[in-house]
């Protein structure tokens, strides 16, 4: 099994994580783990995320 169905497989089985709204609802972002380098990388990390938030924003509307 690859890292991110790993990790995706945990937060749906856990106890805890299992009850967030955006796993329950398969709303669960991979991200590059170096964007979240306390860097300018950092930045992109938060444009991925932008972008993943407004197609679902637009989704629902």
């Amino acid at each position: 099994m690859d890292a991110l169905a790993a990790k995706v497989a945990f937060l749906k089985s856990d106890p805890v994580t299992s009850t967030l709204g955006a796993v329950r609802n398969d709303r669960i972002v991979p991200l590059d783990p170096q964007a979240l380098n306390p860097t300018t990388r950092v930045i992109d990390g938060l444009e991925s995320m932008a972008s993943v938030v407004e197609m679902i924003s637009s989704k629902e509307n």
